[in-house]
Order: structure tokens, then sequence, then C-alpha cells
């Protein structure tokens, strides 16, 4: 569970013996349903907020309601 602080350590620290000493490039969250939104962004602050050896250099969120409120806020997202 990404939202439990120590869960999240636990997470960054097999990333880090799997990837012998270094950290994951890219990690994708995979919100399996319909999280509301600040459910969502405490999970991405808390990968974000990791103290990796390396920051990912991409994060993938899949999140339906996370779209539609970049879309409903941003212009740039209507076009998509």
């Amino acid at each position: 569970d990404a939202l439990d602080p120590a869960e999240m350590t636990n997470i960054r620290a097999l990333c880090e013996r799997s990837l012998v000493g270094q950290a994951p490039s890219v990690i994708a969250i995979d919100v399996n349903g319909n999280r509301e939104i600040d459910g969502v962004l405490k999970c991405l602050k808390s990968v974000i907020n990791q103290d990796w050896k390396q920051q990912p250099r991409l994060i993938i969120v899949k999140s339906r309601y996370l779209y539609w409120q970049l879309k409903k806020e941003d212009d740039s997202f209507k076009k998509i």
C-alpha cells in the first residue's frame, strides 16, 4: 500500500535492492478503480517524496478522476 509511509519505504528499498543500489527510472501507479483525487495525490506525493538514490525520470499515473480534473481546469487538456 503506497499510501502507508512504512510500506512505501519498503517498496523503495525493494526497488533499490533489485536494481543493485539504483532507483527505478520509471514508476507506474495504477489507481485500480475510482479513487478520489485526494487519495491519488497523496499516493503521488508519497512516491515523489521518497528518499530515492535518484529521482525517477517519469511517473505514470492511471486515474480517470485525475485526468478529468486536469482536463476541467486546464484548457490545454481540452484538446485531448
